[in-house]
């Protein structure tokens, strides 16, 4: 059972993205859950969990639309305003966890407070929470992260900045959490995000593998960033490379990195395949 851990739902046509924050998909830019559905089938992918893209704030009525219509392969990630909703959020069905999307919604920016507070929601409504942040910005929080209750998902590879390698102090520090939080992930995802050199992205293969290291395959999970957008002029990835890029990063942990761990983390089982 191989699962892909970060994809997002983007029908445009159907659900206009109005919010004022986040990335704005162009019309080209597109991945409806029927589409979805038919990539998951093309690859031998039985379960995926749907990621609230930040164009559609909170206005979640395509991520629940998917989760519907395959409920027993697909879970939700869904994206609040302030720590208030989350309980809301946590009674949707098929919602698994809340994303912090600081990346692209938050301008960057995310005060230790709201962290704090939101950390502590998720961790009352039984909702892990992922982050999308540059290493920079979660090294800077390390002490909040190691010392939350909720499961925490750190997005793309922890979004190193491009050309730092794995030595960078903020990078280090991330790796470092592995040993003051065991409910810390590593998301090992979207590698072309972090490496423009192009497939089979060698120098994001070195970040999975130190990430490996430090994290275990015990929680480090998989995900494509399919349908692939806001690339600008470069090439969308072919989905087929980033299968092969996972498997040379990871070797002979790819049953964990892909199957066992996100089978517990998110609540997919072997029943669905």
């Amino acid at each position: 059972m191989w699962i892909d851990t970060h994809v997002h739902v983007i029908d445009s046509a159907r659900w206009p993205m109005s919010s004022n924050k986040g990335y704005r998909a162009n019309a080209a830019e597109r991945g409806t859950a029927e589409e979805l559905l038919a990539c998951m089938d093309a690859h031998g992918i039985t379960g995926a969990v749907v990621v609230q893209p930040s164009g559609y704030g909170t206005d979640h009525r395509a991520l629940h639309d998917a989760l519907a219509r395959a409920p027993e392969r697909l879970r939700g990630i869904g994206m609040v305003e302030a720590p208030t909703d989350v309980a809301a959020l946590a009674r949707q069905p098929g919602i698994v966890g809340l994303r912090l999307n600081v990346t692209d919604y938050d301008g960057g920016v995310l005060p230790r407070e709201r962290l704090e507070r939101l950390l502590g929601a998720a961790a009352e409504a039984g909702l892990l929470v992922q982050i999308l942040a540059s290493a920079e910005v979660l090294a800077g929080h390390a002490d909040a992260l190691a010392s939350s209750s909720a499961p925490v998902v750190l997005d793309h590879l922890g979004s190193p900045r491009s050309g730092d390698g794995v030595a960078a102090s903020a990078f280090e520090a991330l790796c470092g959490l592995a040993a003051r939080n065991p409910w810390i992930y590593a998301k090992l995802s979207a590698p072309f995000r972090i490496d423009a050199s192009g497939a089979p992205w060698p120098e994001a293969a070195a970040v999975a593998r130190r990430l490996l290291q430090a994290f275990g395959p015990e929680r480090c999970i998989w995900g494509s960033d399919w349908p692939f957008i806001a690339l600008g002029d470069a090439p969308r990835p072919a989905y087929a490379d980033l299968l092969a890029w996972v498997d040379t990063a990871v070797g002979l942990h790819l049953e964990h990195v892909m199957s066992l761990t996100p089978q517990r983390l998110f609540g997919l089982t072997a029943a669905a395949a």
